[in-house]
C-alpha cells in the first residue's frame, strides 16, 4: 500500500512508495490505478509515470 502525503516528509515518502511500487512491479502482476481520474496530486502523477515508463 502506498502511502499518502500526511505519512511523512515529501522527498522521503516519495522514496518510500516509489520503493513498494517497484517491489509490486517485481511480482510481474497487473496493478490497477484506483483513483483514475484524479490528476491532481503530485505523488500520484510520479507514481503513474514510474509506471508507464517502466511498461
Amino acid at each position: 500500500m502506498l502511502l499518502g502525503s500526511g505519512s511523512g516528509g515529501g522527498n522521503a515518502l516519495r522514496k518510500q512508495n516509489s520503493g513498494v511500487l517497484h517491489q509490486e512491479m517485481s511480482k510481474e502482476q497487473p496493478i490497477r490505478d484506483a483513483s483514475l481520474g484524479d490528476t491532481a496530486g503530485q505523488f500520484l502523477n510520479a507514481e503513474r509515470n514510474l509506471l508507464k515508463d517502466r511498461g
